[in-house]
């Protein structure tokens, strides 16, 4: 796993996901302007990334989100209960297309994980993808390099 300076001064080190030869067509950053601070409201927080505009991901490709994620120990004292979901929103729904637990991640807090969603095909009817991260507990969450990999040529 590729390490990450925790220097919330910075502005973001960006595509620094480096893929496994074979593994991924290209990889993009699609979140920009450095570390995002997500506040947990209720214990979750939420960061949608649109693709309006963008080059890619287009409809039909299949892609991956990868991710980088912080959580501070100040603000949550255990890993467990820990879970990131990633849904797709079409006219304001929410559908799930994959959650994470803790017991899916190498996570623990106080350091930067990475994170890479299973692959998804991107359909007409998507308006964007959101990342939605359930703590449990409120506080504030950290999340860089938000980035589309695309799996299929």
């Amino acid at each position: 796993m590729i390490g990450k300076d925790l220097d919330f001064e910075d502005e973001g080190i960006w595509n620094t996901y480096e893929p496994t030869p074979g593994d991924v067509s290209y990889d993009t950053t699609i979140m920009h302007g450095g570390i995002k601070s997500l506040e947990m409201i209720s214990g979750c927080a939420w960061l949608g990334i649109g693709f309006d505009g963008l080059p890619y991901p287009k409809i039909g490709d299949e892609v991956k989100l990868g991710f980088w994620v912080y959580v501070d120990s100040t603000n949550d004292t255990s890993v467990a209960g820990n879970t990131f979901r990633l849904e797709e929103i079409t006219s304001g729904t929410p559908t799930t297309v994959i959650t994470y637990t803790t017991a899916d991640l190498d996570f623990a807090l106080d350091t930067w994980v990475y994170i890479e969603t299973d692959s998804a095909v991107i359909s007409a009817s998507v308006d964007y993808i959101q990342i939605v991260i359930e703590e449990g507990t409120d506080g504030t969450i950290f999340v860089d390099d938000v980035s589309a990999i695309q799996v299929n040529d």
